[in-house]
């Protein structure tokens, strides 16, 4: 198993589960539909109005196990949602979410790493933030979870 020391942050171990094995978004690098950015939302000519991103964000520290003395922790993920329209984005992140609450035991291979999501637990229901003040003016949802991954504890 991989450890965090080796450098896969928990927001890249999930992108890769929803790029890879759901196929809900693409990788930027594929000028596919609906790409997924990893801790960032860009916002160049280039890139799709209809996009994604994901980040890491505070999770929970459950316990030290007392033999062992490792650390249990579940990591905090956060995912964007932006659309050019109120309905589209919102099918899309409800469509992810659902897509997401159903992950169990689900290995992920990133480099030479294995890791196993065990289960990402939903923190809220989806969040609209409201309409980009820019001149675009696209629409922005956001879907907290906790994940419980193997390979980062």
């Amino acid at each position: 198993m991989a450890r965090i020391d080796d450098g896969d942050a928990p927001s890249s171990i999930i992108a890769s589960v929803i790029v890879q094995i759901l196929e809900e978004m693409s990788n930027p690098l594929d000028g596919d539909v609906w790409p997924l950015y990893i801790s960032m939302m860009p916002d160049d000519s280039d890139v799709e109005d209809n996009c994604g991103a994901i980040y890491d964000s505070p999770g929970i520290v459950n316990a030290r196990l007392m033999r062992e003395g490792e650390v249990v922790e579940h990591h905090g993920i956060q995912i964007k949602i932006r659309s050019t329209d109120y309905e589209t984005g919102y099918r899309k992140i409800r469509e992810l979410a659902l897509d997401l609450d159903a992950v169990k035991n689900q290995s992920i291979t990133l480099g030479d790493n294995v890791y196993t999501v065990n289960n990402l637990a939903r923190v809220g229901t989806i969040d609209y933030l409201g309409i980009e003040k820019e001149s675009k003016r696209r629409y922005l949802f956001t879907v907290n979870f906790i994940a419980c991954i193997d390979g980062l504890n």
